[in-house]
């Protein structure tokens, strides 16, 4: 079954659409996270380190373990 919104619109998913009261809270519920700042050098160390995880995680899986 579909719902109307107050404006006419039919939601496709059949949810009806949240109410203003919901959309407050949910702006509430949100809290603005200071940035996090990294040196190029930083950067770079965990970015190597990301790719060396992937290739041993993807060495193990093709040799039939599983790497995690």
């Amino acid at each position: 079954m579909s719902y109307a919104s107050g404006n006419g619109e039919v939601l496709e998913n059949g949810d009806m659409p949240p109410s203003p009261t919901q959309q407050d809270d949910t702006k509430q519920l949100r809290v603005k996270k200071p940035g996090l700042k990294l040196s190029y050098e930083e950067y770079k160390q965990m970015a190597n380190l990301l790719v060396l995880h992937m290739r041993r995680v993807e060495d193990s899986i093709d040799e039939g373990r599983i790497g995690l």
